[in-house]
C-alpha cells in the first residue's frame, strides 16, 4: 500500500523546495512553501495540526536528511511508479491519495496498471495531500478492501 506519493517524476518546483529545505538558512521557508502545497488551502483541522506539530516539530536535521533521501531516489529511480515498473517479482500494489486533482494522473495510474495487472489505485476525495491524515476512515477502508482482495 503505497499513501500520498507524488508517482510522476519531480515537478521542478518540488525539486528547488527540496533544495532550499537542505539549506539552514532557507530550510523554514522552502518548508513552509511545500506544506502550503501540500495544504491546497485547507484548513482541515487534523492536517494541520500534523503539520505543525507532529511533522513540523522536527528540525532543520530531520528535514534536510528527507530532502536528500527523496531526491536520491528520484535521481535513481526517475519517479515511485518508475521504481515499481523496475520490481523483479511482481507483487501487488495499490496507491491511494487525493492530490494531484489532474485527470492526467489518472491516466498515468491507468497506462500503468494496464501494463502491470498487480497495481492498483484510488483516488479519494480529500482536500489536501494527507489522505491518510485526512480521511483515515477512507484510507483504511482501502486498506482492508487490499487485503481481501489480495
Amino acid at each position: 500500500m503505497l499513501l500520498d506519493l507524488i508517482m510522476t517524476t519531480a515537478p521542478p518546483e518540488f525539486v528547488a523546495g527540496l533544495h532550499a529545505i537542505r539549506n539552514k538558512e532557507t530550510w523554514v521557508a522552502g518548508r513552509q512553501a511545500l506544506v502550503d502545497a501540500w495544504l491546497a488551502g485547507s484548513d482541515d483541522e487534523p492536517v494541520c495540526h500534523h503539520m505543525m506539530h507532529e511533522a513540523g516539530g522536527h528540525g532543520f536535521a530531520m528535514w534536510a536528511r528527507a530532502c536528500r533521501e527523496i531526491e536520491n531516489a528520484y535521481n535513481t529511480w526517475g519517479s515511485p511508479m518508475g521504481r515499481l515498473g523496475k520490481l523483479t517479482e511482481p507483487r501487488p500494489v495499490r496507491h491511494v491519495f487525493s492530490h494531484p486533482k489532474d485527470e492526467s494522473y489518472d491516466v498515468l495510474h491507468d497506462e500503468f496498471r494496464a501494463k502491470n495487472p498487480w497495481f492498483s489505485y484510488t483516488r479519494l476525495n480529500g482536500e489536501t495531500h494527507f489522505a491518510g491524515v485526512e480521511l483515515p476512515r477512507e484510507v483504511a477502508a482501502e486498506i482492508e478492501d487490499f487485503l481481501e482482495t489480495e
